[in-house]
């Protein structure tokens, strides 16, 4: 037979073979939800507490919506279903087009280096385009995010495309290309902005690690997402398990390795981390909100339309952030 869906708690629990009851009762326990079985000539029933009764229905519920189960019996995608929710979900695969996105990303930053020292203006360039706090407190709000794509020298440059290249294709691999760049490049804008906004005065940074710091925060958040049980059946409940400290934990040991060096700006860091953290979990709410309204649309063709939107949306903002900079200053004056 294998798992299907169910109109209620009891059926899902009642009269299943082998099969379907260590499938329910795997996804009931990934969530810490003790089962008890009652086997009897080879029919089984899973038994759970009454005050997990609402928080269990919304976990198969949710496991049948996100995983497409029907109410019937689905002889042919038992085993990949089967195979699939027995994988590590911590771990999450790194696919082609996530990795070309990370690599674009990287080969943007390598070619504006080395423009700048083509040319010989690369003091310059950083000076008009860099994250200065003054110019920025003054209006010149693109600086937070040209300032992401200037460094001060390979070594520099190399840490950073390291770092994105790992970091990135991952969460383009998570979340799709253009979701990926997007909160990446965010986070590392509204880190550069708040550390402008602190030190509120001639302070000048530059380089793309606040948005790799960023991006340690959406993968936290990405790991926080699966320690945060939410239910709305009787009523709306938040259950944070305790191990939502490790990737926290991480998360802020992962700032501090790479915050030590002589001419590291820590506060940028420290901000980029916490604006791609509290980026990425209202996305994840806001993605959470949105597929539930949607569930009657096809949603894989919603997603990559989203993407293809979140990727223009990328290239348009770093395209008006230049020709910005470039009416106030000359691109590469």
């Amino acid at each position: 037979m294998g798992i299907k869906k169910h109109d209620n708690l009891t059926d899902a629990l009642s009269d299943l073979d082998r099969k379907a009851a260590d499938m329910t009762a795997l996804i009931l326990i990934s969530q810490k939800i003790e089962v008890l079985w009652q086997e009897h000539n080879g029919i089984i029933d899973l038994i759970v507490d009454d005050a997990d009764y609402a928080r269990a229905w919304d976990t198969l519920s949710r496991f049948y919506t996100e995983n497409n189960i029907s109410s019937k019996n689905a002889e042919d995608g038992d085993t990949a279903l089967y195979d699939h929710i027995h994988k590590d979900p911590t771990l999450p695969a790194i696919n082609e087009k996530g990795k070309i996105a990370a690599a674009g990303a990287c080969l943007l930053l390598c070619i504006i280096h080395a423009a700048t020292i083509y040319h010989g203006n690369h003091h310059q360039v950083v000076l008009n385009h860099g994250a200065s706090a003054l110019y920025i407190l003054q209006g010149e709000y693109e600086r937070s995010i040209t300032a992401l794509m200037l460094h001060s020298d390979l070594q520099h440059l190399a840490g950073n495309v390291l770092g994105l290249m790992v970091l990135g294709s991952v969460i383009c691999s998570l979340l799709g290309p253009g979701r990926g760049l997007f909160l990446i490049l965010f986070s590392g804008a509204v880190g550069n902005l708040l550390n402008a906004f602190m030190y509120r005065r001639v302070h000048l940074s530059i380089g793309a690690s606040t948005a790799v710091m960023g991006a340690v925060g959406i993968l936290v958040a990405w790991q926080l997402k699966k320690k945060v049980v939410i239910t709305s059946k009787p009523h709306r409940l938040i259950d944070i398990k305790g191990s939502a400290l490790y990737p926290l934990g991480a998360g802020a040991a992962l700032v501090g390795m790479f915050s030590g060096g002589e001419n590291t700006d820590v506060s940028a860091h420290v901000f980029g981390f916490l604006a791609g953290l509290g980026s990425a979990i209202l996305f994840f709410w806001a993605a959470a909100y949105f597929k539930q309204k949607t569930m009657w649309m096809e949603e894989k063709n919603i997603l990559q339309y989203v993407d293809n939107f979140f990727l223009v949306l990328v290239v348009a903002i770093v395209l008006m952030a230049w020709l910005g900079v470039f009416f106030n200053h000359g691109a590469w004056s």
